[in-house]
C-alpha cells in the first residue's frame, strides 16, 4: 500500500511539473484569431524565426505573405522561458506570461499596452484553452495609497487637489520576464503636460509601483 502510495505521489509530482512546463512558442502559435486578430499562424512563425535570427547575430527578412491583412510592423522583444514580449505596431505592445496552477495546469495572462504617453494597459487572463477568465479572480487592484511614497500623503491638501484635476489615473502593467511578477505603475504624470504643471507628483508616487507576486493560483502582495 505504501509503495502504491508513493507511486500516486511521485505521478502526481510528475504532471504537475509537466503541466506548468508550456511551451511559451506554442502557445504565441497556438493564440486564436479572436484573441490575436492582428497576426495569423505564419506571420507569428516568421516572427519567432526573425527574433531567433537575430539573437544569433544573422539577416532576416519577412516573407511577404499576399492578401493578408495582419500586422507588418509587429516584432518580438523578448522570450524567455515563460514570457513573450511584442511589438504590434508604434504605439501598442503585448505581453505573454505562463501562470502555473500545481497540477491543475497552467493560466495565461495577457498584458495589452498603448504606448502612447501616457502608457496605459489592460490585463487579461486566458484558460489554456484560451477561454477569458475575469480578472478580478486573479487579480486585486491596489489600493491608490499603495502607489504613495507615504500614503498619509493623500490627506494633504495638495495632493488632493492634484489628484481631483487629473480625474481619472492611466495605469502600466509589465510582468516580470523571469519572476511571477506584475508591477503596476501610475503613468498619468509621465505627460509633459502634467510634469510641468506637477512637478511635485513625481516625489509623491513610488517611482517602482506596486509589485503583486502570483502564488497559490492569484496575485497577491510581494
Amino acid at each position: 500500500m505504501r509503495r502504491l502510495i508513493l507511486s500516486l505521489l511521485t505521478l502526481m509530482i510528475v504532471l504537475s511539473a509537466t503541466a506548468q512546463r508550456a511551451d511559451i512558442r506554442q502557445l504565441f502559435l497556438s493564440m486564436p484569431s479572436s484573441v490575436l486578430p492582428s497576426l495569423n499562424e505564419e506571420r507569428k512563425e516568421e516572427l519567432l524565426a526573425q527574433y531567433d535570427a537575430h539573437k544569433e547575430g544573422r539577416a532576416y527578412t519577412l516573407k511577404e505573405i499576399p492578401y493578408s491583412l495582419t500586422s507588418t510592423a509587429a516584432t518580438i522583444r523578448t522570450i524567455t522561458a515563460d514570457y513573450l514580449e511584442l511589438k504590434l505596431d508604434e504605439e501598442s505592445s503585448l505581453q505573454l506570461k505562463v501562470l502555473p496552477k500545481g497540477w491543475r495546469g497552467y493560466m495565461v495572462s495577457m498584458v495589452l499596452t498603448s504606448e502612447v504617453v501616457p502608457r496605459q494597459s489592460v490585463l487579461l487572463f486566458y484558460d489554456q484553452q484560451w477561454r477569458r477568465q475575469e480578472t478580478d479572480k486573479y487579480y486585486t487592484f491596489p489600493a491608490l495609497a499603495q502607489f504613495f511614497t507615504n500614503p498619509e500623503l493623500l490627506n494633504h491638501n495638495d495632493p488632493k487637489r492634484v489628484l481631483s484635476e487629473v480625474g481619472a489615473l492611466a495605469y502600466s502593467y509589465q510582468w516580470s520576464p523571469t519572476d511571477p511578477l506584475l508591477t503596476t505603475k501610475i503613468t498619468s504624470f509621465d505627460l509633459p503636460l502634467y510634469q510641468k504643471q506637477y512637478p511635485q507628483a513625481g516625489q509623491w508616487l513610488r517611482a517602482e509601483g506596486v509589485t503583486y507576486q502570483w502564488k497559490r493560483g492569484q496575485l497577491r502582495s510581494h
